[in-house]
């Protein structure tokens, strides 16, 4: 049988990259600034002010689910 990738010579456990927490806290950020991106395009504006309008609401977005998801 192959070792488990994951384990090490001694036997413990890799951690993983990222916990459940923050990949559930940069999936909703993330999932923020795209629906931002969609309804700033709907809106008919440029793509600089698109961008620079998500990647502020990624930002106040990673703040606010950091500070409610415990």
């Amino acid at each position: 049988m192959a070792p488990d990738p994951n384990t090490h010579s001694t036997g413990h456990r890799r951690p993983g990259l990222l916990t459940a927490r923050a990949a559930l806290i940069l999936l909703l950020s993330l999932l923020s600034g795209a629906g931002c991106a969609v309804l700033l395009l709907a809106a008919g504006r440029a793509l600089p002010e698109v961008i620079l309008g998500s990647i502020g609401v990624v930002a106040g977005a990673l703040k606010l689910f950091h500070e409610l998801i415990d």
